[in-house]
């Protein structure tokens, strides 16, 4: 076995409007958090600046899992 998968910290980044879909994002992130995944939303960052969209690409790109349309 490679590694300690006990250790692994899964992410999943969620990608609706927060404004727009609150009360099921708190869902969604409480059902995350209860299977011990780490949430990521675009409200956990401050506003936009230079490089900011290729750094929030390449997060996306590391999570486990993300919603798609």
């Amino acid at each position: 076995m490679k590694g300690d998968d006990r250790l692994k910290r899964y992410t999943a980044f969620i990608s609706s409007t927060y404004k727009d879909l609150r009360s099921e994002r708190s869902q969604v992130i409480e059902a995350l958090m209860d299977h011990s995944i780490i949430p990521i939303g675009m409200e956990h960052f401050s506003a936009p600046s230079s490089g900011f969209y290729e750094k929030l690409k390449e997060l996306i790109d590391l999570s486990d899992f993300r919603s798609e349309e």
